[in-house]
């Protein structure tokens, strides 16, 4: 087992800060979780702030999916995200709802002990106060298939996220990541492969702050090249 991939060879916590703003309204979330297996890990965030401004499913993808170290990975597909740790990657991703704002996030993932830490700062800018983000009109997250990439420093993913609205309808929403290892000696880079990956947001009613549950599955798959038959 090479790299740091042997440090995820066991039970992982989680745990995340996010310091918000959108639209110029400033507020903070903190969560904990832990996986039940590679590829199915969960978490309980809430706003320590008072009530976050929009949607919490909105948040989903900038809570959980930036734990790519979580992700099950099949044998003979070189898994770059778990082979950064323990000094763990930088992430930075903007996300471009269609016919509404945008988000820009910052995430520093680093490991202490036996729990991954992410601390995230998050801007969102352009909403529409009626719109489906702000509004809360998002019903909930789509199934979704996404690329990984590799860049020259570290590897990219690029990919359009659907959202559920509440009337039936769906909202594209336009996602561009990029990662960067924080070690200085790592040099190995990912091939091109595909994740297919879920986000479930929920609520726990015995819980009475401004809250959501969330679980992600998510897993790697190769890509086999089709060869000519001419």
């Amino acid at each position: 087992m090479e790299g740091g991939m042997k440090l995820f060879n066991r039970q992982v916590k989680m745990k995340i800060e996010l310091d918000c703003e959108v639209n110029g309204i400033s507020f903070k979330i903190q969560g904990d979780g832990s996986q039940a297996k590679l590829g199915d890990f969960s978490m309980h965030a809430y706003c320590t702030t008072g009530e976050v401004p929009v949607s919490w499913v909105s948040l989903g993808s900038t809570l959980l999916y930036g734990f790519g170290m979580l992700a099950e990975y099949p044998n003979g597909v070189y898994d770059w995200f778990k082979d950064q740790f323990p000094d763990g990657y930088i992430m930075d991703r903007t996300i471009k709802f269609e016919g509404d704002g945008t988000f820009n996030s910052h995430h520093e993932y680093s490991m202490e002990e036996d729990t991954i830490v992410a601390k995230v700062t998050l801007k969102g800018e352009g909403f529409n106060a009626d719109g489906p983000v702000m509004g809360k009109k998002i019903e909930s997250a789509c199934p979704n298939f996404l690329n990984v990439f590799p860049t020259a420093d570290g590897c990219r993913s690029d990919f359009t996220y659907m959202y559920k609205l509440k009337d039936g309808n769906y909202l594209p929403s336009h996602y561009n990541t990029r990662y960067k290892g924080i070690r200085k000696d790592a040099t190995r880079l990912p091939l091109y492969h595909h994740k297919l990956q879920y986000v479930l947001v929920m609520k726990d009613t015995a819980d009475p702050r401004d809250h959501a549950v969330l679980r992600e599955t998510i897993k790697a798959l190769a890509v086999e090249p089709i060869t000519s038959i001419l």
